[in-house]
């Protein structure tokens, strides 16, 4: 899944949370993958598969702070950084991590 295609479909969850609920309902990543190729998304299941594992790793510290000389965490980089997130990627975990 491209960038563009994660901020577009990023995008569309904030504007409209249903979607995220419907989504967040399939099956498995697969599902998913599908249920957004039927929308209008340039996904395949090896994409999606991808992009969930490469953001449940979390966020690249180093980079955060060339970004940002605050230092400052948002939200949802803090979970997923303290509380050390080793979790099967899921449709629902994978969109709440798109979300933040």
């Amino acid at each position: 899944m491209s960038q563009a295609e994660i901020e577009r479909f990023a995008a569309a969850i904030r504007e409209t949370p249903e979607l995220a609920e419907s989504y967040g309902a399939a099956a498995d990543l697969p599902e998913l993958a599908a249920r957004l190729r039927a929308d209008g998304y340039d996904v395949g299941d090896d994409e999606i598969a991808e992009t969930a594992s490469r953001l449940a790793e979390g966020p690249d510290i180093g980079r955060l702070h060339e970004e940002r000389p605050d230092g400052e965490l948002s939200d949802g980089e803090l979970d997923r950084v303290s509380g050390g997130l080793k979790q099967r990627p899921t449709p629902a975990l994978l969109l709440n991590m798109i979300r933040f």
